[in-house]
């Protein structure tokens, strides 16, 4: 969870966040999704993007959109220069999401600029006007680790449009994943793993703390789960949303 919430606007990152999702939600095809995803992204600040999956040793699954890549947005040049192939060669976001032991982090988390050892992996960033980014994994069965990422022009985003590109990240993940997996019509396959985690442990009670500390979440991204499972379920309780799940044999 973030260190503190002072300065976090919860409501306004959740409607920000909901903006972007709808920009995607109806892109038929992952690379479609990942474009819309980065154009409402670049508008606060976003320079590259990409969402990949990889296996349990950190190597790439190949899959329709290439190897390990579901979409990506690369900055201009990226693709020719010597310092991206630096910076693809470091890579250190996955190692970091189990040291820090959550899913959601700046890159400069994953990388601490005043760490000696980062200065040429900052330095080549820099030559792509890149000062920092967002990183959201998600891991998922037999070992496999889908992420979202998100280059930033800006070192000092704000807290409410950090929070809203980080929600959205999840929302974007989620939706590939539901997109590449075989299709089916029960209520099970409308929400994603996520979704229905978070009802499942509020049809035990639980608030959205005590989810966030089950899952490894933040208390907002839990928010942003339920209320997206509402909006799939078209109801306009969590309660509702429970009874749902029940009457479908989910629970």
């Amino acid at each position: 969870m973030y260190a503190s919430l002072r300065g976090w606007d919860t409501t306004g990152a959740l409607i920000q966040a909901l903006d972007i999702v709808e920009q995607f939600a109806c892109a038929d095809t992952p690379a479609a999704m990942g474009q819309l995803f980065f154009q409402a992204a670049s508008k606060v600040g976003a320079v590259g993007f990409g969402a990949r999956a990889y296996d349990a040793v950190g190597g790439s699954l190949s899959t329709q959109c290439g190897e390990g890549a579901f979409a990506a947005a690369l900055p201009a040049g990226w693709t020719q220069a010597a310092a991206a192939r630096y910076i693809e060669s470091l890579d250190p976001l996955p190692p970091a999401a189990r040291r820090l032991r959550r899913g959601t982090f700046l890159w400069s988390e994953a990388s601490p600029k005043a760490e000696r050892k980062w200065c040429g992996y900052w330095d080549a960033l820099a030559e792509f006007g890149i000062k920092d980014g967002t990183a959201v994994h998600q891991s998922l069965a037999g070992g496999v680790t889908a992420r979202v990422t998100l280059a930033l022009a800006d070192d000092a985003l704000p807290p409410t449009s950090r929070m809203a590109l980080e929600l959205a990240s999840h929302a974007l993940l989620d939706r590939i994943l539901a997109m590449t997996a075989p299709a089916s019509d029960s209520i099970e396959a409308i929400l994603s793993g996520r979704e229905r985690d978070c009802l499942s442990y509020a049809a035990q009670g639980l608030n959205d703390r005590e989810i966030a500390e089950k899952l490894n979440l933040k208390d907002s991204t839990v928010h942003f789960y339920i209320e997206k499972a509402k909006r799939k379920l078209k109801v306009r309780t969590r309660a509702q949303a429970v009874a749902q799940l029940m009457t479908g044999g989910v629970l």
